[in-house]
Formats: structure tokens, sequence, C-alpha cells
């Protein structure tokens, strides 16, 4: 009990030297340039996130607008303490090399936010003399792009992690000197970008991979039901140009979304496998629709969309009875996973959290297989699949 207690006041005393140690290493530079938040040769005693508003990736083009001239930033929420139970490991020494982090609020929305933070706290855990800089340029358009590069050029900065949507590919790839930087995308999969450089490395998540998945493990006739929301028909085309044999679809529209077509379709999906391709609220609906109505499928399938804790707030235990989903997050290290959680953010079920944390491992460390568990193969990162279910309120490997 008394051990308990000191390690309670130490990690106290740790958390406020650690706010005075980090204001004196943030700078944020002039107004007249993009924000930039750099952080020099990091030791494990400081965390910081911008202080703006989440919003979801939007699939189409962005108005272009000027890069913003100022910048607000807030100290990380503090969570409850952590237990280490693991060494830590140091990566090989970079001489200081300095790795660049672009990301635009307004497209990314919470995504940039959370994935600035895990990417603050990689460094946090890896006791390397690392520079990590920051560039929020708000929105994605090639003018914002190619300023921001230009940037990174005159910095010397030649690694960069580029937290930008497929939207963006063609601005980025326009870039007179791109094939001067090395390249890690998060967001995007190889598949929407086949031709690219040998300077990209991409660690978007593979549906397509997921959804094959899915429908060879289908145990009768499949019909999939999807919505009009834009990640919805980017995975319905996916699973179409599958050419699945005996699939139908039943698709629900509307602003104010019409759920009774389930009921409409209910012979055609009693005793089938369900695909369901919507977002994790709707998928919730749907799921008490079918039981409420007692149209009950031999199984219910579904990709990473709804691999997430969220489930279990928002449906019972009835509707997950026959639901399975996929998951392609991997371990990390322990110490790394408790770190994340510390600070009040996720690399378990957020699989751009983690994608973030396998290219800053990739740049730090020059190696393609990542924690002993995921590889980079041909410039993309390699995601295995595990059909997950459920038992009562958690998750089950299957």
């Amino acid at each position: 009990m008394q051990t308990n207690n000191f390690k309670l006041i130490f990690l106290l005393l740790y958390v406020v030297y650690s706010g005075h140690v980090f204001a004196s290493q943030v700078s944020i530079n002039s107004a007249k340039e993009p924000k930039i938040i750099t952080l020099f040769d990091l030791e494990p005693k400081k965390i910081v996130s911008t202080n703006a508003m989440p919003k979801e990736i939007p699939t189409k083009d962005i108005v272009q607008k000027e890069i913003p001239k100022q910048t607000s930033m807030t100290k990380q929420e503090i969570k409850p303490s952590f237990t280490k139970t693991e060494p830590k490991q140091s990566v090989s020494d970079t001489k200081n090399e300095t790795i660049g982090f672009v990301f635009a609020s307004n497209n990314t929305g919470k995504y940039g936010l959370e994935a600035s933070n895990v990417a603050m706290t990689y460094f946090l855990n890896k006791n390397a003399k690392f520079n990590i800089e920051f560039f929020d340029i708000e929105l994605e358009n090639k003018q914002n792009i190619t300023t921001i590069f230009d940037t990174l050029k005159q910095k010397g900065i030649k690694k960069v992690i580029a937290l930008v949507t497929n939207s963006s590919l063609w601005a980025l790839n326009s870039y007179p000197e791109i094939s001067k930087f090395e390249l890690y995308l998060p967001l995007v999969n190889k598949s929407m970008m086949p031709n690219a450089k040998s300077n990209f490395v991409f660690g978007g998540i593979d549906y397509k991979k997921q959804l094959n998945f899915l429908a060879l493990k289908a145990s009768s006739n499949v019909v999939e039901i999807y919505d009009d929301s834009a990640i919805s028909i980017r995975l319905h085309n996916e699973l179409v140009a599958l050419n699945t044999p005996n699939l139908t679809h039943v698709q629900i529209t509307g602003k104010i979304p019409d759920y009774k077509i389930l009921i409409a379709s209910s012979e055609q999906i009693k005793n089938s496998s369900v695909i369901l391709n919507t977002s994790i609220v709707k998928s919730a609906i749907v799921l008490s629709h079918l039981r409420e109505n007692n149209i009950v499928p031999r199984e219910i399938l579904s990709s990473q969309l709804n691999y997430s804790p969220v489930i279990f707030n928002i449906t019972g235990d009835e509707d997950r009875t026959n639901l399975f989903v996929v998951n392609s997050i991997g371990t990390l290290p322990r110490d790394l996973e408790e770190l994340i959680s510390f600070f009040g953010n996720d690399a378990l079920f957020s699989w751009v959290n983690y994608s973030v944390v396998l290219g800053l491992e990739y740049f730090a460390t020059g190696k393609t297989k990542l924690f002993g568990n995921t590889s980079i193969k041909g410039n993309q990162v390699d995601y295995g699949i595990k059909k997950i279910g459920f038992n009562g309120s958690r998750f089950v490997d299957l």
C-alpha cells in the first residue's frame, strides 16, 4: 500500500514537472507561415494537443482557402495512472533527424488531432533524440499542400507523415519535387494510387480485403445492407467489385433514413448471411429493427467500421447474438499502449492512430517488420484479418 502511495506521489510530481518542461520546448512560428508546432529532442515528459472541434472526414473536394495565420494550444487532459510492465526499447540513433507531421484539421477533424497526440506519445515512449514538427494546413488543397512542402524543403525535412485523404492524392503527387521526400500516408490504401512513386508508403486499411474475407466466410446467400453515406457507398462498390455469387442488396436512403425497407425485404434477409456496411450508429438501429420485427439472419458480418467498444453502449446483448466483425489492428508493446491510453487516446480500436504509430516506427527504425506482427510489403502496410465475436460486453477472437 505504501509503495502504491509513493508511486502516485511520484506520478503527480512527474506531471507537474512535465508541464514546465513542455512549456519551455514548444514553439509556434510566425503568423505568416502554416501552423507549426516543434518539439525538440523529446524526452518522456510532455504532451500537447491543438484545441479544435472534431469533424468527420469528408470525401468531396474542398474549396481552396488561405493557410491559417494563428493557432492556440492547450494541455492534454491527464487521465488516471497506468502501470508499466515492460522495459522501454530505444530506437536506433538517428542523429536528431526531424520527422514532419502534416494534417488538415478541417478535413481530418478529430482524427488529425488524436493522431498528432498519439505521435507525440510515441516519441515520449521511445527515449530517442528526435525532432518532430506538426504542420496543420487546415484545408487540403493544392495551394496549401504546395506551400507546406515548400516549407518542408526549406527546413530540410525529408521524412513526412502526411495525414491526407484520398481526394488530395493528385495534389500531393503533382508537387514538382515530391520524389525527394519519404512519405507515409496513414489514411490511404495503395489501391487508391496503384501507380504511386516508390517513395510513397501507404498505411490505409484494406476494406476490400476485409469484405472478401467476410464474403468467403459467409455460410449462405449474401445480403448487403448499406446506406447513402460516402463510406457506405465506397464499401458497397468494393463488395460489388468482388463478384460475390448470390449477392443481393438492401439500401437505406434519405436524410431521415427509412428503415421500413428492412421489413419489406424480410424474406430476403431471413436465414441469409448479412454483410452490414453501415456506420456504427446506423448499424445499431438496423440490428434493433431486425430484432423487433423478428427478422433473423443466419449471421451478420461487418468490417472494421463496426469494431469499436461504442457498440456495447448502443446495442443490447440480444442484438449482438449472431453478429461478427473483423479487425486488422495488431498489438503494440504494452508500455506504449498504456502510455497512449494514459493521455486519453486510443490505438487499440482506432486504426488511424494505429497506422500513424506504424509509420513512426517505420521511419524511426528503418525496418519494414513493425512490432513483430505487422509488415510493410510492396510499399503498403500488410494488415492481417481476425474474425471477432461477442461475449457479453467484450470482444472475443475467433
